[in-house]
């Protein structure tokens, strides 16, 4: 069990050093960091929409999405 939490501190330290190295990369590209907000808020719509009741209308997802201008 001890082997196993500090084998996943070692790994969250790489992916924490790999996404600071990739952000560093991203930002020195405008268009790689554009792809990157879009990319984020695409996935952070799609947390949102997971969320939502499978069987809602179109009505009902544009009233969610705040579209409704009624």
């Amino acid at each position: 069990m001890r082997d196993a939490k500090l084998a996943i501190v070692q790994l969250q330290k790489r992916i924490d050093l790999l996404t600071a190295e990739a952000l560093v990369l991203i930002s020195k590209y405008p268009e790689l960091k554009r792809v990157l907000e879009l990319l984020s808020s695409a996935i952070a719509l799609m947390g949102e929409l997971l969320l939502l009741s499978p069987g809602l209308s179109h009505r009902e997802w544009v009233k969610f999405a705040g579209l409704d201008l009624m």
